[in-house]
């Protein structure tokens, strides 16, 4: 078999043995102090109500048995079903682990989830021959903090997941060719991941903007970067697979519909009032969420940037070394920048851009001037505990450091209404209505809830009523 690429990567650290046991051990601490850091930050109740209303969708999905759903029930005021609304499987695997294994499941599930995203990482850092670098850590780090806004517990968690899962098989195909091996089968993985996430959650549109960008950076790579490029036979693999995800999007209940309504709501649409109310469609510097994103968005741009510029030792092309990563991660800075909602896309790139480059680099890899490996600590240390301390000291309204169901949602209120028999309209607010419809349906009905959809013919009056 013709191979796809000529260099190569070393497998594994050589090194003396004394360097070799300080660098684990500074692994094994690194290790420790990144699963504390996930086990406080992701120690929150439920705050986002959501998850009620998929769940609610899911039972209705079984009581009726169509996978398509009816999003007038829930509500005495105008509603519609012109929106389509393909989350099946999300909604049904939350319901199934809150049914049968109770609330705490869910909990479990995102930890399942964040742990996992964190292993694929380490697994990748490790077949690259760079899992004892110190940048290894910082990566899982700011990975692991950088991308709470996709791991609430709704069906965006399982967006958070394969998202890293398809930027994984990308750049399991780059590792590949970089070491002559073929990156065929890793390409090919990405239609059947993106064939489960078109029927799982709409984040898989978040997707596009990467994958557009990682096929134009290949194709220059051909010409201009030529050790790092996939070749002209990985390209046109990856070409056929990037239309293969194209086919895949189609295949949901709704078919080509689906997709098209996406294009038309997120690229041609401006700005509805339902984004301009929640912060998650808001700018990570719209209410104070800088002071937590801005550091971020300067340690992964600063690692990409000096990656790039040294990825080879002995200099042998110009800045940048690798067009893919470098157009891949741009792709991702204005969905950090202009949505809370989809901060998550830019870490999944950053972290594997950033193992790859460290594996792209000739020779063999090393521990570092110790200069790198007490910075490396120093944001480690410096990132991790100011995630600790927003956990503990600045949670969202409404929530706290453990578990639960947070004020937001309105469980007491709920079980006061149920024994009261008062029905069957609710006058209530935006934030409430997804708690009240899980928990009071059919004995109720909601005025309005955090869906915007089915609204939208009044929503304008209710977003100018609520803002005076």
């Amino acid at each position: 078999m013709a191979r796809f690429a000529r260099a190569t990567v070393p497998s594994s650290e050589d090194r003396p043995a004394a360097v070799a046991n300080h660098s684990g051990v500074w692994c094994v601490l690194a290790l420790a102090w990144i699963a504390v850091v996930v086990a406080v930050r992701y120690a929150e109740p439920i705050s986002d109500g959501d998850l009620f209303i998929h769940l609610r969708y899911a039972e209705q999905m079984l009581e009726r048995g169509t996978l398509r759903i009816d999003h007038t029930l829930y509500s005495w005021t105008p509603t519609t079903n012109d929106t389509i609304y393909c989350v099946w499987v999300g909604e049904l695997l939350l319901w199934f682990l809150r049914e049968h294994a109770g609330m705490w499941s869910l909990f479990a599930l995102r930890y399942a989830v964040v742990v996992s995203v964190l292993a694929l990482l380490w697994t990748y850092a490790r077949r690259a021959g760079v899992a004892k670098r110190p940048l290894t850590y910082v990566v899982l780090l700011v990975v692991a903090v950088a991308s709470r806004a996709g791991t609430l517990i709704k069906p965006d968690l399982f967006s958070f997941f394969l998202l890293q899962l398809l930027v994984g098989v990308y750049f399991r195909a780059k590792l590949a060719a970089l070491r002559g091996d073929d990156p065929r089968p890793w390409l090919y993985a990405a239609p059947v991941i993106v064939l489960l996430w078109v029927n799982t959650h709409g984040g898989f549109i978040l997707a596009a903007p990467v994958l557009l960008a990682a096929a134009l950076g290949e194709l220059i790579n051909v010409r201009a970067a030529p050790r790092v490029a996939l070749g002209a036979r990985g390209v046109r693999h990856l070409l056929i697979s990037w239309g293969l995800c194209g086919v895949a999007v189609m295949l949901t209940p709704y078919g080509p519909r689906y997709p098209a309504q996406l294009i038309n709501y997120f690229a041609l649409r401006t700005t509805r009032p339902g984004e301009a109310w929640n912060t998650a469609y808001q700018s990570i510097f719209a209410f104070g969420a800088a002071a937590h994103f801005v550091p971020l968005l300067a340690v992964m741009a600063g690692t990409v940037l000096v990656l790039l510029a040294t990825a080879d030792e002995k200099r042998r092309w110009r800045w940048p070394a690798d067009w893919a990563v470098l157009l891949t991660n741009l792709a991702c800075v204005p969905l950090f920048v202009v949505y809370v909602r989809s901060t998550y896309v830019w870490p999944a790139v950053f972290g594997y851009s950033a193992l790859y480059l460290a594996a792209a680099r000739r020779g063999r890899a090393r521990l570092g001037h110790p200069l790198l490996a007490y910075a490396a600590a120093g944001l480690i240390i410096g990132l991790g505990g100011r995630a600790m301390h927003d956990a503990w000291r600045r949670p969202t309204s409404g929530s706290w450091l453990g578990f639960g169901i947070s004020y937001v949602n309105p469980v007491m209120e709920a079980e006061y209404l149920a024994q009261q028999h008062l029905g069957p309209r609710l006058y209530n607010i935006f934030d409430s209505g997804s708690y009240l419809l899980w928990r009071l349906y059919p004995q109720y009905e909601v005025m309005t809830d955090s869906r915007f959809f089915p609204y939208v013919a009044w929503f304008d009056e209710q977003y100018r009523f609520t803002n005076g």
